[in-house]
């Protein structure tokens, strides 16, 4: 635990007889073992008792790598790793208002600390966090960590080795929203006064006091001086996805903003912080992120640190992670996600110019997108993040028919009037589907690959394979199963009224590969449910056929409650 005084951190008691044992060894000896005791717990309990053996082991104790030892053990602090400097700076001197010129300080004054005086550094940070356990603060800036080397403008940059890491495009944008760390002291002001508790559970209060939330409307404006509606902006943390012209987007809400949406949501809009009395027993829900309309909202409980999302099937909202952890397990397995690439950042053609977003649409297997080796620290620290994940946790499926490649992913929908309550069980589900054409190369290596598959199979054998350069879709089809094992079928032309014409590249040809056809829907099911299906193509295209028309089959996917959510 922490010292019980400032006076133990300064080392406290007066200097005692010269060991003889600690002569023999002298200081640099001794400077090495405190080193690998900080090392394995860096207690600076531990520390202080040391300086108080002798003159010899108090010189060792103030030995600068062993405090450097001390930041980098109990809190990931070290003069190259400085996406913590938030709390060595005076928070009433921070302009929330310009975040990025707050953290650059506050960087400068780090570096600085660490570099001339980690020991004073090393005080800085426990008066700040000497409270929270160091596995948990380890855990949460870790998380933190690993997003803002995933979304920032250096995520790009090659490793030692010569090849990038595999990680979403970056988006600096979001990374400069990030606000200041909120005080401890702020958040156990806000439970006391919403829900009369004397603190907010420790993750709970962890999580804001690292990042205060997204200031999205300053970066937004920013990055787009000409755009004023910021119900459009797209840099929430937690992304969103684009069906049927909605468009849903969560960012991290500041613990300002948590108090307005709250209010909203009790129906307070008078006074954020209601009468304690007319708190519901248990109910300890607090905003932590929302879309910009307040529609879809998820709260932490601040008493058991239990992460919710709004959801009409419940009345309480849905439990967005599984029984036994926290509100920093599922942060962590958010981003456990992003930094392997399962949600990523793309362009969103339904935005203006094209804004990007972070799609809550996956888009890669875990299995496939594994971060690839190489020497760099955000290589070593996604290759940590994403252990222990499985390809289940993605819910992306693939399938490739004579070329034509279909890729389907799923994200749970809320609202639409369909919930329990109504008497409706079904539950609304948005997918998107994306179809291309392999390259020339690309069919014929599949094909080669396959040969000894044909032949197991019994298929005769054909002594010619022609890729095709251009197919066009004319029809769909879907097979929806529910739990009760009731199918319901649908069929039509086109997909969204349109008609997709594929091309497929060609080495040293003059045909170039046409973008991916992305599309988005929805459909209903009482879950668990299945959904199959897929597409009628002609070779060539509609108007000028080259060959017969085939059926392209889109991979069988599940439609059921997910593990994690991370919004609507």
């Amino acid at each position: 635990g922490p010292p019980s005084s400032e006076r133990d951190m300064e080392g406290g008691a007066q200097d005692g007889s010269e060991s003889s044992v600690a002569e023999t060894l002298g200081v640099d000896c001794l400077a090495r073992i405190l080193f690998f005791l900080a090392q394995s717990d860096g207690d600076p309990v531990a520390m202080c008792h040391a300086s108080t053996v002798s003159r010899t082991w108090r010189e060792a104790a103030q030995s600068p790598a062993v405090w450097r030892q001390m930041l980098a053990q109990r809190s990931y602090v070290s003069a190259r790793d400085v996406d913590l400097a938030m709390p060595f700076v005076d928070h009433e001197d921070i302009e929330h208002e310009k975040p990025r010129k707050a953290r650059a300080e506050a960087r400068t004054l780090l570096r600085h600390a660490v570099g001339e005086d980690p020991k004073e550094c090393f005080q800085a940070w426990h008066r700040c966090f000497g409270d929270v356990d160091p596995a948990l603060f380890r855990r949460c800036k870790g998380a933190w960590d690993t997003v803002e080397a995933v979304l920032s403008s250096k995520a790009g940059t090659k490793t030692k080795g010569g090849g990038p890491c595999s990680r979403p495009e970056p988006y600096q944008e979001i990374v400069d929203s990030f606000r200041a760390g909120a005080t401890l002291e702020r958040c156990d002001e806000v439970v006391y006064k919403l829900f009369d508790l004397e603190y907010m559970h420790p993750s709970a209060a962890l999580f804001w006091r690292l990042r205060d939330g997204q200031d999205v409307w300053s970066s937004f404006i920013r990055a787009n001086p000409s755009m004023g509606d910021v119900a459009q902006a797209p840099m929430g943390l937690f992304g969103g996805q684009h069906v049927y012209g909605e468009f849903s987007n969560v960012r991290m809400l500041s613990l300002r903003d948590a108090l307005v949406v709250n209010a909203h949501l009790k129906s307070s809009e008078e006074d954020p912080f209601p009468d304690t009395d007319a708190v519901e027993p248990d109910d300890y829900r607090f905003p932590i992120a929302a879309n910009f309309e307040g529609t879809h909202v998820v709260c932490v409980d601040v008493f058991s640190g239990e992460v919710f999302v709004n959801d009409d099937d419940e009345e309480q909202g849905r439990r967005a992670h599984p029984y036994g952890i926290d509100i920093i397990g599922w942060f962590e397995e958010y981003t456990r996600r992003l930094a392997a690439g399962v949600y990523r950042v793309q362009a969103d053609p339904d935005l203006p110019d094209n804004m990007r977003v972070i799609t809550r649409f996956p888009q890669a297997t875990l299995q496939e997108n594994f971060p690839s080796s190489g020497d760099s620290d955000l290589c070593r620290r996604e290759a940590r993040m994403v252990s222990g994940i499985t390809p289940a946790d993605s819910t992306v499926f693939e399938a490739v028919t004579k070329g034509v490649r279909i890729r389907v992913s799923t994200v749970l929908q809320s609202g639409y009037g369909m919930s329990a309550a109504s008497g409706n069980p079904e539950r609304m589900f948005a997918y998107s589907v994306r179809m291309d054409l392999l390259s020339v190369e690309e069919q014929l290596r599949r094909w080669d690959a396959d040969a000894g598959l044909r032949a197991a199979s019994g298929d005769p054998p054909e002594t010619r394979f022609t890729p095709l350069t251009s197919v066009q879709l004319k029809s769909r089809m879907w097979i929806i199963t529910d739990c009760d094992g009731h199918e319901h079928e649908t069929m039509g032309d086109a997909v969204i009224g349109l008609y997709p014409l594929l091309k497929a590249a060609t080495s040293g040809g003059p045909e170039v590969a046409s973008p991916p056809f992305v599309y988005q829907s929805c459909t209903a099911c009482k879950l668990p449910g299945t959904m199959e299906g897929g597409f009628n193509f002609v070779e060539g295209s509609i108007s000028q056929p080259t060959g017969p028309g085939f059926f392209v089959q889109c991979p069988l996917f599940r439609l059921e409650y997910p593990d994690y959510l991370f919004g609507f």
